[in-house]
C-alpha cells in the first residue's frame, strides 16, 4: 500500500490526518506532497489550521471532503 493510500485510509478511519498523526502511523515524513499528489489526483481535501498551546502555534490538519468520481 503506498503512502497516499494509508493517507486516504487514515483520513476516512479518523476524520483527518496531522503531520504527526502520519509521521507516528506509517513513517510519512512529507504528508503535505502527499496531500499534493492527492490533491493532483482529483481528491478534495480542506486543510483547516488549528491553534495549540504548545511551542508550536498551530498545525494543519487534513479532511477528506470528496474522492474523484
Amino acid at each position: 500500500m503506498s503512502q497516499c493510500d494509508k493517507v486516504v485510509e487514515y483520513m476516512k478511519k479518523h476524520g483527518g490526518i496531522t503531520n504527526e498523526d502520519a509521521i507516528i502511523g506509517f513513517r510519512c515524513f512529507r504528508l503535505s506532497a502527499r496531500i499534493h499528489d492527492l490533491r493532483d489526483e482529483g481528491y478534495i481535501i480542506e486543510t483547516e489550521m488549528v491553534h495549540n498551546n504548545g511551542y508550536f502555534g498551530q498545525h494543519g490538519v487534513y479532511r477528506l471532503i470528496k474522492e474523484p468520481s
